[in-house]
């Protein structure tokens, strides 16, 4: 047994199918760069090791996660200082 059996080699067409999205999805991540470029081609045919593709959405899980967790703080806060205005505009009635 090798290094390789443990670590498949996918095509596009197979990331694509891992990642549940469209080629074209793929492709345009891949060009943005929020995806990994091939760890090799052959002619002109992508390759990524599992591992890589593994690591990426793992990555892109974590900044969604930070992203969801800054915007959760982002409300919060807002909803403090609309707490405070109010209050504030009822103590200006009395």
């Amino acid at each position: 047994m090798t290094i390789a059996d443990f670590d498949p080699s996918l095509s596009a067409r197979k990331v694509a199918d891992f990642d549940d999205r469209s080629l074209v999805s793929l492709n345009r991540d891949i060009r943005k760069g929020k995806f990994p470029p091939p760890d090799y081609t052959i002619g002109q045919y992508r390759y990524w090791k599992l591992s890589t593709v593994i690591r990426a959405r793992e990555e892109r899980i974590a900044a969604a996660a930070n992203n969801k967790e800054a915007l959760r703080a982002t409300q919060l806060a807002n909803a403090a200082r609309a707490r405070v205005g109010r209050d504030r505009a009822r103590e200006d009635l009395s």
